[in-house]
């Protein structure tokens, strides 16, 4: 009306998007620059953030701040420029109706992007659950273990008379009931294979076994289940060549029993071992791979130094006083060093620890994408009240109550979010269905999960909308008629 041209509207609206676009990357950087010691901890890394040093970082961020302000500026910019002076006036904007349906379209993105998060989030956690209390098949809560740690030692021979006197006491002590030596405990059974063969005309078969060598009572320190035949535990059995396989094993073999089998490493004609046993598949890796056949063979070292961990499996409820005479014996007897103790279960929980992080990441993700949307539904909810003040006002002249109003304006948001909702549940079905298929032991993809991203996301919504549908009914009508 004061003479500007369509030029100059355009320019000013950029020139404010622009403005508010950089107040945003400013505090971008600043909430960066304060949650970055998190994010290091949490994922162990050691990312700095300082764009003044490194002019690339600078030139990127400089290039979303423009592309951002450009493109959230020329939208409405446009919009308002073509409309017409007299609507304009009147507050009846076609142009503007039609970017309200362009704003709907964002809000219903942001609310697929927060929903198809919460499930991922929840999804995950079930899934972390599902593998951290899966059944191990082995004593988690009654075994201790010490991470021998002989780097520490100059002297080998010292070090091995102290392993020994160390594992003598405890096998002495009313707390427990067996300790073992080994290289090998569950969560740590490291890639180690070969290719193992049957006896020619006992099937024909080669198979390839994973590795680990232990000493004496192993199986009965871990409490991991002998179904055939015996575990290292004979105090006057020669086991020089023996070996133990577990189920898996001896059903890919085909074997009826455990003993009296003899396998041939490397080639038929290789060296000779004796199966005299079968344990339980018990978890010695995460629950996300898939069992493999595993060999046990029996080791007996002369330098206890050349062992790994000293396992002691304590009598149900005294865990804590083993731990603490293990830590008296470890400082008492020289040579003077320190030991790692930790349960049995703790090595193979640190399977799980990548997919706590991701889990973490997304839930942050979830609370930002909600943010969003709080802050999206918010401002056009705020908006939308503002356009229908008279009607609002109308309503209540004519007997509409404060409850009847608030249904009425809560009704066309809840049926965004519901849309949402449809949109998002076959998207988050199909990405979390297809990250399960990389699990060989994975929870159930339950309807709940979907239900419960849904509910959150409409309580949400309904939250931020009714505070100012409830404004909104509650204004005394005087004020929106009195120029009517």
């Amino acid at each position: 009306m004061f003479g500007a041209s369509r030029k100059q509207l355009i320019i000013q609206m950029l020139t404010e998007s622009l403005m508010v676009s950089f107040v945003a990357l400013l505090l971008g950087g600043l909430i960066t620059t304060l949650t970055l010691p998190y994010f290091n901890q949490l994922f162990g890394t050691r990312l700095h953030f300082n764009p003044l040093q490194n002019p690339i970082l600078l030139l990127i961020l400089a290039a979303i701040w423009l592309v951002i302000g450009i493109v959230s500026g020329t939208v409405p910019a446009l919009f308002m420029a073509k409309a017409k002076l007299t609507n304009s006036i009147r507050g009846s904007l076609s142009s503007v109706n039609k970017a309200g349906t362009a704003r709907y379209s964002l809000l219903i993105v942001q609310f697929v992007i927060a929903i198809v998060l919460i499930a991922g989030t929840v999804l995950i956690r079930k899934q972390i659950s599902f593998m951290m209390n899966k059944d191990t098949k082995f004593d988690k809560e009654n075994v201790v273990v010490a991470d021998l740690e002989t780097w520490q030692y100059q002297d080998m021979k010292a070090a091995s008379q102290k392993f020994k006197v160390i594992s003598e006491e405890l096998q002495a002590s009313p707390y427990v009931e067996s300790v073992c030596f080994s290289n090998t405990i569950p969560g740590t059974y490291n890639q180690n294979y070969n290719t193992f063969y049957t006896e020619e005309g006992k099937g024909d078969k080669n198979i390839r076994l994973r590795k680990a060598y232990v000493g004496k009572n192993y199986f009965k320190t871990y409490g991991i289940k002998v179904l055939d035949g015996s575990g290292f535990d004979q105090d006057l059995t020669n086991y020089k060549n023996c070996m133990i396989l577990n189920k898996t094993a001896i059903n890919k073999l085909g074997f009826k029993g455990a003993t009296d089998q003899l396998m041939h490493e490397s080639s038929p004609t290789g060296d000779e071992w004796k199966v005299i046993g079968e344990v339980d598949d018990f978890s010695y890796q995460g629950a996300q791979n898939k069992m493999q056949p595993l060999a046990h063979f029996f080791t007996q070292h002369d330098n206890l130094a050349d062992w790994n961990y000293l396992s002691v499996k304590a009598k149900p409820g005294a865990a804590l006083q083993v731990i603490a005479l293990m830590k008296k014996e470890w400082k008492k007897i020289p040579p003077l060093a320190t030991a790692n103790y930790f349960f049995a279960n703790d090595k193979l929980n640190d399977y799980y620890k990548e997919y706590i992080k991701v889990n973490q990441l997304i839930a942050w993700f979830s609370v930002l994408a909600i943010m969003l949307s709080i802050l999206g539904l918010f401002a056009l909810s705020s908006y939308m009240m503002t356009r229908r003040v008279k009607e609002i006002g109308i309503r209540k002249v004519n007997g509409a109550k404060v409850s009847e109003v608030m249904s009425m304006l809560n009704k066309d948001f809840v049926k965004w979010v519901a849309i949402a909702f449809v949109i998002a549940t076959p998207i988050a079905w199909f990405a979390l269905n297809k990250w399960l298929e990389n699990f060989a032991n994975r929870t159930s993809l339950s309807w709940w999960i979907f239900a419960l991203a849904g509910i959150l996301a409409l309580g949400i919504a309904l939250l931020t909308v009714s505070w100012q549908s409830w404004k909104a009914a509650t204004r005394n009508p005087v004020e929106a008629l009195r120029y009517e």
